[in-house]
């Protein structure tokens, strides 16, 4: 693992109330990590928000001190960068079955589980449906352990395909539509 990208905390509508004061908390955890392991000059890092909102990220990178540490990617669509990384960090969203699917690992960083405040497979056995963690100091060893052979995360994104894909994102049988509308639309 060389090339990583942070995604910021993308569920500002999601769940409930009691989770969306760990933004700052996230923000904390995957900053703090960018520090430490950019000291063993093996990583390029990079962040991209869920916004494009310039000022606040230039704000939260001075705040934590990662101005100078992580480059921003957004001037494609998350589609045609993610092959650009052999690691994605994020919290809830779209990007994390987005990196699922085109076989790029994905750590979810979640500061303070709140299980029945999320879904599946966020909330899921973690190892198997998810690979989740709480603090910087378990993100930092995930990383360290895959740097030069990343077997454990190959392991679960094949474990992941193998075992829940279609039950967290249905068949690849070109039919989807056709399912969508009959669930819609029954009979």
């Amino acid at each position: 693992i060389r090339k990583i990208l942070f995604l910021s905390f993308g569920d500002n509508y999601y769940a409930r109330y009691d989770r969306f004061g760990k933004q700052e908390k996230y923000y904390e955890i995957i900053f703090e990590t960018a520090k430490q392991i950019q000291s063993y000059d093996k990583y390029t890092l990079s962040y991209r928000s869920h916004s494009s909102n310039r000022e606040y990220n230039e704000y939260i990178f001075n705040f934590f001190g990662v101005k100078n540490l992580m480059l921003y990617d957004e001037k494609d669509t998350f589609e045609n960068i993610i092959y650009n990384y052999d690691l994605v960090v994020c919290n809830i969203t779209n990007c994390f079955y987005q990196s699922i699917s085109a076989g790029v690992p994905v750590i979810f960083v979640e500061p303070d589980m709140i299980t029945d405040s999320i879904n599946m497979p966020f909330s899921g056995k973690n190892g198997e449906e998810v690979i989740r963690a709480t603090s910087s100091s378990e993100l930092v060893d995930v990383i360290l352990r895959n740097t030069e052979n990343p077997q454990e995360l190959n392991d679960y994104i094949e474990n992941f395909h193998n075992t829940y894909y279609d039950e967290y994102f249905g068949h690849l049988d070109g039919n989807s539509a056709k399912r969508i509308y009959n669930q819609l639309l029954p009979d």
